[in-house]
């Protein structure tokens, strides 16, 4: 029985997570980051690939190779498949350490993974990334914690740190205020310290990346500014998220949690409601921030944590409760009945599914091109008939230029680099590409208006790329220019600058 819940669960994350006939958003970044990291020779030359990114060196560590081994979309579906396992396993733990229905547990994750952002877009599963693969081990602590198995927890957290600084941090101090916030129940004694070494062995990787951060130069400057008004707005600045629903699902958590908090005596879940209310702070620092125009300390990413984390406790204490109700409905005479509508319940969200698996399941065939694109075609000819170590001058709103071409870029809008110097650097060759002017807004619309600006570049331009920045090609649309063509797709042409 234990193995069908857990199918039925996984077959749940699965459908609700798993893009089957693309790469994730965030995959054609750090796939192709992990890639060269595993294999310096793929694209030697390219100044974005080839920047320092010691935060990432454990996905890196574990992506690399299996980009190496299977390419960029069979590393891409193996490594979801990773993830998914390691969330449906998470989860399934968690329900049972917080006495939480299989059903009814079931249903309000399926609820959970329809929408796993209260604003500020953020995923605790989906595609193959390092934060969803710490995510994960954030539930294993949670769950170890309360269940007083100390070296589980710290290996967990260390885990967790390791992989996604942000996420393993606030995480632990959302752990340890918890534990706090649950008085003497789960303070751990003394002979339970003396397995915190486990911890920093585990999270070695992650406190290495915060002290080069802190200690080591990579800490502020004005290049976090342009970071979190241009590059992640969407994600860390209040002033641009949309409407005010958001204001509201707050409240409403926050006072589930606090009521929660406050009546329930179950310690189990006592601490869980404080683990969120610990989140909840984390959210109204972002807030604060906010309001104070600290908005360089906005690259703390505060609402990272939470903005999935509250949501997803907010529906475990729901389900806690309904399964409470079950519970009692379930000893009262005809209460077999309960067991028929879980049963029921259960079949229709693995059955929904399973079906939901099976109809994506041609997207995996080797013959379904992923990242397909009206720029595809110049793409795949440019990955067989150009220099491997050539760079080209392209649109910065295109994303898949690495996974399909294989080539190096002068510049990308998505791809943007994570120290103030070189996100400097980045954001001066953004510029250079929209013809020496500031670019304006966020987001990919200002990178597609820097788009436009290429193509209206002249001759000189364009050789100040070649000469200065060893350009090879650039692609635009067909014009009066100067340069040899090397290839031509409808309206795209590849033109060569040298």
């Amino acid at each position: 029985m234990t193995t069908l819940q857990f199918m039925a669960l996984w077959l749940v994350v699965v459908a609700r997570s798993f893009v089957f006939g693309d790469f994730s958003n965030n995959e054609t970044d750090v796939l192709p980051v992990a890639y060269q990291f595993a294999n310096q020779t793929w694209l030697p030359g390219d100044w974005y690939l080839n920047l320092a990114a010691a935060y990432r060196g454990p996905f890196n560590a574990i992506a690399g190779p299996l980009v190496a081994a299977f390419g960029f979309k069979g590393a891409a579906v193996i490594g979801r498949l990773i993830v998914h396992t390691l969330f449906a396993s998470a989860a399934f733990l968690f329900l049972r350490t917080f006495r939480i229905r299989f059903a009814v547990g079931l249903f309000f994750l399926f609820l959970f993974l329809n929408n796993q952002s209260l604003v500020a877009l953020e995923r605790m599963t989906g595609g193959f990334e390092a934060k969803t693969i710490a995510w994960p081990f954030v539930l294993l602590s949670c769950a170890a914690v309360v269940r007083r198995r100390w070296p589980a927890a710290f290996v967990a957290s260390g885990i967790a740190l390791s992989f996604h600084v942000l996420v393993g941090l606030y995480a632990l101090a959302c752990s340890a205020g918890a534990v706090l916030l649950s008085g003497r129940a789960y303070l751990p004694e003394r002979r339970d310290l003396r397995h915190v070494w486990m911890f920093f062995l585990a999270g070695a990787w992650g406190l290495y990346a915060v002290f080069q951060h802190t200690v080591g130069g990579e800490g502020g400057g004005d290049g976090w500014l342009t970071y979190v008004t241009f590059r992640v707005p969407h994600h860390v600045l209040p002033d641009v998220w949309a409407g005010n629903l958001w204001v509201a699902k707050l409240v409403v958590a926050a006072a589930l949690v606090a009521a929660v908090y406050q009546r329930v005596t179950a310690p189990r879940i006592r601490f869980l409601a404080a683990y969120a209310l610990c989140s909840i702070g984390l959210f109204v620092i972002g807030l604060l921030l906010g309001a104070l125009d600290q908005i360089e300390l906005l690259r703390f990413y505060w609402f990272r944590f939470p903005d999935s984390f509250l949501p997803f406790i907010s529906l475990m204490l729901l389900a806690y409760g309904t399964s409470r109700g079950f519970d009692a409905l379930s000893r009262r005479p005809g209460g077999l009945r309960i067991r028929g509508v879980e049963f029921s319940l259960v079949a229709i969200l693995a059955v929904l599914s399973a079906a939901e698996v099976f109809a994506g399941l041609p997207g995996l065939r080797p013959t379904v091109r992923w990242a397909e694109s009206a720029q595809a075609p110049m793409y795949d000819w440019i990955a067989g008939n150009t220099p491997r170590d050539a760079t080209f001058l392209i649109d910065p709103s295109a994303e898949t230029f690495y996974v399909r071409a294989e080539r190096s870029m002068f510049v990308s809008y998505k791809h943007s680099p994570q120290s103030d110097a070189d996100i400097r650097e980045w954001f001066d060759r953004l510029t250079m590409v929209n013809g020496g002017a500031t670019p304006s807004g966020f987001g990919l619309e200002a990178a597609r208006r820097i788009g436009v600006v290429l193509e209206r570049l002249d001759e000189k331009q364009l050789r100040e790329f070649a000469h200065r920045f060893d350009v090879d090609y650039y692609l635009g649309a067909e014009r009066q220019l100067p340069f040899p063509v090397a290839h031509r797709v409808g309206e795209l042409v590849l033109y060569e600058l040298k």
